[in-house]
């Protein structure tokens, strides 16, 4: 009979009875559980959590207290032997229970959970010898079965998890503002202390977070496009619930729960339950905390997204399209209950666990005669199991038609990414990278008799899901189809339709026909996001490089002599189509048509805008006003070559860049619709020799066709450096660095912009062009848990301190006296400061918002963009031993806050205590510089954050580490016009505010209020405008 060790007289097919019932009486429970609080999803899942948990220790405790012989039921007459306590009526395990298909993304298993892996297998009577001693038992074939199944489950888990942690070592970082912003909003409302990293990849269809490390990163599609703003932020913010939730630990449990026994049905379903419940959880934790997204627009945005595999231990917004039914529902229908667990539940959740393990350990026997103390069980841990490599995949489905007929011949392609790129966020403006993206066709195929088709290739991460990874089909007179690859192993069917034609007629500013315009088609999609099952949606990849297109995408179409284009044969009926407009003269424009029967947007078109035209329809193009010029040589007036050019037409909200190189004799030429104002920057090579200039504030001269800005760029000096840790000497690669000349540098003359960042090799070094005279280096390391330092107004030219992670000063000698020496800029890791906000009673605050410089700090950038901490506890992350920070609370109420100085002390094991007071008001009215109650003005109360005295000067009211709007952390919309009547609430006590306001007529103009007191509600009376036209103050 084969033993335990440790337990000689113990079997293991005997254990492996006491497993099989005992886990099936206690997940059974957990799910009977689980369904009385369906309404609860995050208490359903930790119960269930519970429920795995105490199905992995039930045997080792119960084969503990065998040891220790502290059974509950009275000893046993007879033979000395333990068998395993089992209900008489259960059966036996059956081998034809074969395991489901493991997950693909899961990390490896720590030692421990091997320790209680019996085999499968019934007790052999110790009586009968066997018959063929060389031939193996059923019992031991059994056992055999079961490690078998187990060591693969702990094998492929091990191998996904490499497989997701490379796809998020390849993405990468992400430049987008939008999205930025966004995440920045997400982790501000669940009252994350720091702006969560974010990448991109086309490694993946839908935002995914990756929580295994210090801090998660959210990894979003490259040229995510179907979200922006509250919406995109809403989804991250559940991204992030996740990671704050810890379901990535709890995947695990749930992960090895199945690799360990795989033949256990209910196993399975618990893992799959918790997965849903995990969403459900997440989704709950989004509304609750996204407060200015609505359920509506929440469930829009997760319907608009592609699913992502599911990856257990790497959560993805939308996982399958089936589970969004649910979750939908949950939404839309059962409301959003309470988002935490609620400690209270978790302790009597995990109390009742215990209970049941304990029952269950000890319902046994104790021995007539008692077990010695001794060795413990050998540790059989797959924590070093090899990861298997790459491998070739096989995609096979079928192209029909629009009445489900096969389509014998279809032309069919599986095309994806080629490979991971850099991000434009960190790259040097020349970067041979700086936005680039690469598709390439991987396989094809053509579809036989019954439109079957088979479609191989390597790939390097099997079983990953990229945001260009997809089946597409073509077949003549038939709109070509699109599919995205789920690499789970189902066929992957794609439906033709007829294609109906698009037919446009373009005409000049002044009405006459426009030809020989290009007519670019991005994408076609019938918009339905509400309906996963008819969501239908085909991208031509208009804006990626690709040497193998397949031959059935469209190139551009162009205008004839009457102004006219046709697309046929590309788009159905009933779709939306993105098309975009090009030509020297006319501005780039974007259209999207509708070839259905009416134009009406979908509700996700309305939020943007967008007002489709028919399929057949005239439109006026917009002038091109194009911004020409030539860059040179300042002193030798020769062009110069490979210069990018970044030109930004500026309106009313704003402007998005637009680059161009310099051709061979320097010139450039961008060309978009007409800006209020223009900035245009040049930007070398950082080791060319050459200093970056921009010129800005330009208008268009009247009754000109373009608008001419030529720049001379002047000789700098190299300078060299490198960027190490300062504690262990270790270089530090891919760490921005930025050179900035001093307010005093004699030799910088205005419009030499010096943001050009260079980054760190890995052996730490950068080369960047300096001017002659004093600057410094800063730098901007991606770990967040390095010091920041407050480098003052003077080493930079900026009004305020700016908060670096690294910097360091250099004195460049000018030209002909000598190089620079090489910079060291070292780098420190700080520790987390934490602080409790409480109320005047002393009980805890709860959530609320705080703020300190350091807080949204971002090399030379930062934002005023308070945090959320909805555990009533403050954390800086980086913070320096011994340094004080200012930091502003406000709860989310807005009926307490503070403004608070805090002093770094690592050796202080409790955090710091703030006490909240009552918040106050004012009101007023605002009067023009007729002494009549101001009218269309933007009249806000602006919070002033460093404390400079009552007088606030032009400059200061946009430095927003001096003032902000209040607006930003009370997080109300911000209007355009205000009443004059005025009345502001929720007022941070002990702070400077400044009333402030601007009309046409009245200028800017302010007034200071001195600090309020906690709970003053101040009458400012009439506030009048002195001066009209310009700014004054009061």
């Amino acid at each position: 009979m084969t033993s335990v060790p440790g337990l000689e007289s113990v079997s293991w097919p005997a254990i492996a009875l006491q497993v099989a019932w005992q886990s099936t009486v206690v997940l059974a429970v957990g799910l009977a559980a689980e369904r009385l609080v369906r309404l609860r999803p995050s208490r359903g899942h930790r119960l269930l959590l519970a429920a795995a948990l105490a199905a992995l220790v039930v045997t080792p405790a119960a084969l503990v207290a065998r040891r220790l012989d502290v059974g509950l039921l009275a000893p046993r007459s007879g033979p000395t032997a333990v068998e395993a306590i089992r209900p008489p009526a259960m059966p036996e395990p059956s081998v034809a229970m074969a395991p489901r298909p493991t997950p693909v993304a899961s990390p490896g298993v720590r030692s421990g959970i091997g320790e209680a892996r019996p085999p499968d297998a019934a007790p052999a009577p110790r009586t009968s010898p066997p018959s063929r001693p060389t031939m193996p038992s059923p019992a031991t074939l059994l056992v055999a079965a079961w490690a078998t199944l187990a060591a693969l489950g702990l094998l492929r888990l091990l191998a996904s998890f490499a497989t997701a942690a490379k796809v998020k070592a390849r993405a990468r970082l992400l430049d987008d503002p939008s999205v930025l912003a966004a995440a920045e909003e997400a982790a501000r409302d669940l009252g994350l202390p720091w702006s969560p990293r974010v990448r991109a990849s086309r490694e993946v269809r839908c935002p995914v977070v990756w929580c295994w490390g210090r801090r998660p990163v959210l990894i979003v599609p490259e040229a995510e496009a179907s979200l922006a703003g509250e919406r995109l932020a809403a989804i991250l913010c559940h991204e992030l619930a996740h990671w704050l939730r810890a379901d990535h630990a709890s995947a695990l449990v749930a992960e090895v729960l199945t690799c360990l026994l795989p033949w256990q049905p209910l196993a399975w379903l618990l893992r799959s339950r918790m997965a849903d419940l995990a969403e459900l959880a997440c989704d709950d934790w989004a509304l609750a905390h996204a407060r200015s997204v609505s359920p509506d627009d929440y469930a829009e945005a997760l319907l608009s997204l592609a699913a992502h595999r599911r990856r257990p231990l790497v959560p993805a917004a939308v996982s399958s399209r089936s589970g969004l039914v649910a979750r939908v529902r949950h939404i839309l229908e059962e409301g959003t209950p309470m988002p935490r667990t609620g400690r209270l539940w978790s302790l009597l959740t995990a109390g009742c666990c215990l209970g049941i393990v304990a029952i269950l350990a000890l319902a046994q026997a104790r021995q007539a005669k008692a077990l010695a103390a001794g060795e413990a069980p050998p540790d059989k841990g797959t924590a070093n199991q090899p990861e298997a490599p790459g491998k070739e995949t096989t995609i096979e489905g079928v192209v029909r038609g629009a009445k489900g007929e096969p389509l014998a011949g279809a032309e069919v392609a599986w095309v994806g990414a080629d490979g991971s790129l850099q991000s434009n966020l960190t790259l040097p403006h020349d970067h041979p990278d700086y936005g680039k993206r690469v598709m390439k066709t991987l396989a094809r195929a053509t579809a036989d008799d019954q439109g079957r088709y088979t479609l191989r290739a390597r790939v390097t991460k099997p079983g990953t899901n990229e945001p260009w990874s997809m089946v597409v089909a073509h077949k003549d007179g038939l709109a070509p189809g699109a599919a995205m690859v789920a690499l789970d192993g189902k066929p992957v069917e794609i439906r033709l339709d007829p294609a109906v034609p698009i037919v446009g007629r373009l005409l000049t500013p002044g009405g006459e026909p426009a030809a020989g315009v290009a007519v670019r088609i991005s994408d076609y999609s019938n918009g339905d996001y509400r309906n996963v099952s008819q969501l239908r949606m085909m991208n031509f990849a208009k804006d990626v490089a690709w040497d193998d297109r397949p031959a059935f995408y469209p190139g551009d179409f162009r205008t004839d002599a009457s102004g006219k284009f046709v697309i046929d044969g590309l788009v159905p009926a009933g779709m939306f189509a993105t098309i975009s407009l090009h030509h020297p003269d006319y501005a780039v424009e974007e259209l999207t048509v509708s070839t259905g029967e009416d134009t009406k947007p979908t509700p996700w078109q309305e939020a943007f805008s967008i007002k489709p035209v028919p399929r057949e329809f005239s439109h006026a193009l917009v002038a091109a006003r194009p911004v020409v010029g030539t860059v040179t040589d300042a002193a030798t007036k020769k062009p110069l070559a490979g210069m990018t050019v970044e030109v930004t037409p500026m309106r009313k909200h704003g402007g998005m860049p637009i680059r161009a190189v310099t051709d061979a004799d320097g010139r450039y030429r961008v060309a978009d619709k007409e800006g209020e104002t223009y900035w245009v920057h040049v930007y070398p090579a950082s080791g060319s020799g050459y200093m970056p200039a921009r010129k800005g504030m330009l208008r268009w001269p009247a009754g000109e066709a373009e608008l001419r800005v030529d720049l001379a760029l002047r000789r700098g000096i190299v300078v060299r450096g490198r960027v190490v840790d300062e504690d262990t000497g270790r270089p530090l690669p891919n760490v921005s660095v930025q050179y900035s000349p001093t307010r005093k540098n004699a030799h910088v003359k205005d419009g030499e912009d010096f943001r050009s960042p260079s980054l760190s090799d890995a052996d730490g070094r950068f080369t960047l062009t300096g001017a002659a005279g004093p600057g410094v280096i800063a730098a901007e390391s991606p770990d967040r848990d390095t010091i920041r330092h407050a480098v003052q107004p003077a080493d930079f030219g900026y009004r305020s301190a700016v908060q670096v992670h690294g910097f360091a000063r250099v004195d460049v000698p000018e030209e002909g006296k000598g190089s620079p020496p090489e910079t060291v800029i070292k780098l420190k890791r700080g520790f987390t400061l934490q602080a409790r906000a409480v109320l005047p009673d002393g009980s805890t605050a709860g959530a609320f918002k705080a703020w300190c410089p350091e807080l949204t700090a971002r090399l030379f950038d930062n934002w005023t963009s308070p945090q959320e901490f909805p555990d009533g506890l403050f954390r800086l992350r980086g913070a320096e031993p011994g340094r004080t920070y200012r930091v502003f609370f406000l709860a989310d109420d807005q009926k307490h806050g503070a403004v608070a100085e805090l002093k770094a002390d690592p050796a202080r094991k409790a955090p710091l205590e703030v006490t909240l007071q009552p918040t106050a008001s004012m009101h007023g009215r605002v009067l023009g510089p007729d002494g009549k109650p101001l009218q269309g003005a933007q009249i806000l109360p602006n919070i002033q954050l460093a404390d400079r005295g009552p007088e606030l000067t032009e400059a200061d009211r946009f430095d927003h580490l001096l003032t902000e709007v209040y607006v930003q952390f009370t997080g109300e919309p911000l209007k355009q016009v205000y009443p004059a009547d005025f009345r502001y609430n929720g007022l941070i006590p002990g702070v400077r505010y400044f009333i402030t306001w601007y009309s046409p007529d009245a200028g800017h103009s302010w007034k200071a209020v001195e600090p309020l007191k906690p709970g003053e509600d101040r009458d400012l009376g009439d506030v009048r405008s002195t001066k009209k036209g310009g700014q004054a103050g009061n």
